[in-house]
């Protein structure tokens, strides 16, 4: 087993600082090189510092940077975070955050079954199942128009915001 303070203190230095690639790529390397016990240690810290809105929002941060950036070692670690936080909230969330990075999948032509199959490998039951579901869910389901966003060009690069609601759209406000 890795030396899991260690793994904690870089947890608390993602969750208390801004965006670090080289940092969240180390949780990422950790948690997908790690044994099952070293896993399941990650997803508990994540949970125990109330961290899962920060994780899975570096998820989407993560896949606007792979659009951007066109890389396609980005959307693997966005996956990876969506294993890491386990699905411990409300699932749905994860559910908003996945169709971003299955827009940005098939964007990249990312070969998705077997980036799918890999995070599934490494996941908790919970989440798999939860993944699993999500890669079967017909396209039209899971894409970020049926989860009420949008891609936004700002600055030259692509970011995804929430649409507002149709009763919204089009009042003065």
């Amino acid at each position: 087993m890795g030396n899991i303070e260690y793994t904690k203190k870089l947890i608390s230095l993602i969750i208390a600082t801004d965006f670090n690639f080289k940092d969240v790529k180390r949780l990422a390397d950790i948690y997908t090189k790690g044994d099952e016990i070293e896993r399941e240690t990650i997803r508990k810290e994540i949970v125990d510092t109330r961290s899962s809105l920060k994780i899975i929002s570096l998820s989407e941060g993560l896949a606007e940077l792979a659009y951007n950036e066109k890389k396609h070692e980005y959307i693997e670690i966005a996956l990876t975070l969506q294993s890491i936080e386990d699905f411990s909230l409300d699932p749905r969330e994860n559910i908003v955050y996945l169709s971003v990075i299955w827009f940005v999948m098939e964007y990249l032509k990312v070969d998705k079954t077997k980036l799918f199959d890999d995070v599934v490998k490494i996941s908790s039951n919970k989440a798999a199942v939860y993944l699993q579901e999500f890669y079967g869910t017909p396209p039209e389901m899971k894409s970020i128009k049926t989860m009420g966003l949008k891609a936004v060009v700002k600055n030259s690069k692509i970011i995804f915001e929430l649409k507002a609601p149709p009763w919204l759209r089009n009042a003065k406000v």
